[in-house]
């Protein structure tokens, strides 16, 4: 079966470029940027001036490729180049590969992103493998086309990781990866089925506007989880810690589950994560923001906290169903006058909201 072809912009890249092989459907040809002392990119540059170059690069380089078409023979000779004889580890500093076309089978398993990973708008035609990579800078996917499959399985992201309206169009894998810093999946299409876990992100991990055709399954400990018109089209599992979720207008019309965890999450392994990224958080308690919007007809929440959560707009909410310990908040202490007489509210569960009626209200007088 051919691979689809990438989609391109007619606009030239702002980057040096020779424009190779232009045609009518594609009239800037290559965008592949020069290589420095060169007037053409990595793919057509002459066979000598190719060996040169790559001989010149050493574990650590920062390359610039953006634009550029890789083959796999081609991109095996530029990983063997940076690899480094005592880890075996392919190592980068500064990688750009924005825009690139990765034809094939693309193998960054256990690369070192020293620096920038930029791989924004970049095109994967075959697999492409980063599991056990390590990016100790920002990792840049937006835009990015997956037309294979996905690994970041037990990948480790020390900056942040965006993932910003890119398309994965077969299986999706994030299985034991870690991220120290935020997680931005705003806007992306995940077609088949998606896993994403265990997986520890320090900061807030964004899923607003996100589509998910397949089953999904989300294990996940954060400080944030951010689901904001997210739509999912099959069901969902989602297993949570520490998070603080935001589920504002977000659609399934399939069954869905919100499952806060006792204890950390298991690793394939069966040994527990560790959840370093997460040391000082007060407690591992999921805390629902908002589920303003929602149609809660096929929704189950179980041992979650509900004392904050917001559900102006949620319609069939006499259909959510609760698992173990969900808590509300309680009606404050509150004492009113009327006729010289005092009235005080009954103690009993409420919703975030008539806290907020009450302190809008005029004639309200602190006990």
């Amino acid at each position: 079966m051919p691979h689809p072809s990438p989609v391109t912009s007619p606009t030239p890249p702002a980057w040096p470029h020779r424009a190779h092989n232009p045609t009518p459907d594609d009239s800037v040809g290559c965008r592949g940027i020069h290589v420095p002392g060169h007037t053409a990119c990595l793919a057509h540059l002459a066979d000598p001036d190719r060996d040169t170059y790559l001989s010149g690069l050493v574990p650590g380089s920062d390359i610039d490729h953006r634009g550029t078409t890789f083959t796999e023979p081609l991109l095996n000779d530029l990983l063997a180049t940076v690899r480094d004889s005592e880890s075996g580890r392919p190592t980068f500093g500064n990688a750009r590969f924005e825009s690139a076309t990765f034809t094939g089978d693309t193998n960054f398993e256990s690369a070192i992103f020293a620096g920038y990973a930029g791989f924004s708008e970049t095109t994967f035609t075959g697999r492409a493998w980063f599991g056990k990579a390590t990016f100790t800078g920002n990792a840049w996917f937006a835009e990015t086309r997956f037309t294979g499959s996905a690994e970041f399985r037990e990948a480790t992201f020390t900056g942040d990781a965006w993932f910003g309206k890119a398309t994965f169009e077969r299986d999706t894998e994030f299985g034991m990866a870690t991220i120290a810093g935020n997680a931005r999946f705003h806007s992306t299409a995940f077609k088949q089925t998606a896993s994403f876990g265990p997986l520890e992100c320090a900061g807030r991990l964004q899923l607003s506007g996100a589509v998910f055709g397949g089953p999904v399954t989300l294990l996940i400990s954060a400080r944030r989880l951010e689901c904001r018109r997210t739509r999912w089209s099959a069901t969902a599992e989602l297993r949570l810690r520490y998070a603080t979720v935001d589920f504002a207008q977000a659609v399934f019309e399939y069954p869905l589950m919100i499952t806060a965890e006792a204890s950390p999450l298991a690793l394939n392994n069966g040994q527990p994560m560790a959840e370093q990224a997460l040391a000082g958080s007060p407690d591992a308690t999921v805390r629902m923001a908002s589920m303003r919007g929602v149609d809660a007809a096929h929704l189950v929440l179980a041992d979650v906290d509900l004392s904050q959560c917001l559900f102006t707009g949620t319609v069939h909410l006499d259909q959510l169903r609760l698992e173990g310990t969900c808590t509300f908040d309680k009606v404050p202490a509150h004492t009113s006058w009327q006729h010289w007489h005092p009235v005080r509210f009954t103690q009993r569960h409420t919703l975030a909201e008539e806290h907020h009626w009450r302190a809008r209200q005029p004639a309200a007088v602190p006990g």
